[in-house]
C-alpha cells in the first residue's frame, strides 16, 4: 500500500525542470528517502495549489513527512525516469 499527499514549494523555488517528472528527496530529520512528483502545468493537482505529489510507505510516514520543517527537505538526484518508480 502507498500513501499519499500533495505539497506547495517555498516561493522563489524553480521546480519547472521536474514538470511532470520524479525525484527523489531527503528528509533529514526522519532519515527518509521519498519519491516526489513535480506536477505539471496543466494537471489538475497544479491547479489545486499542489506543486508536487508526495509518495510514502505507510499512514505513520505520511504524517512525520508533512510534520518536517521545510529546511529539512532537500532535493536529490532526478530518478532515471518514472517507469523507474
Amino acid at each position: 500500500m502507498v500513501f499519499g499527499f500533495g505539497g506547495k514549494a517555498r516561493p522563489g523555488v524553480d521546480l519547472s525542470e521536474y514538470e511532470g517528472k520524479a525525484i527523489e528527496i531527503t528528509i533529514v530529520t526522519i532519515s527518509k528517502r521519498v519519491p516526489m512528483i513535480v506536477t505539471s502545468a496543466d494537471s489538475e493537482a497544479k491547479r489545486k495549489g499542489k506543486d508536487s505529489m508526495f509518495m510514502v510507505c505507510s499512514e505513520e510516514c505520511s504524517k512525520d513527512a508533512k510534520a518536517a520543517p521545510e529546511e529539512d527537505i532537500s532535493v536529490g538526484r532526478m530518478f532515471e525516469g518514472i517507469q523507474g518508480l
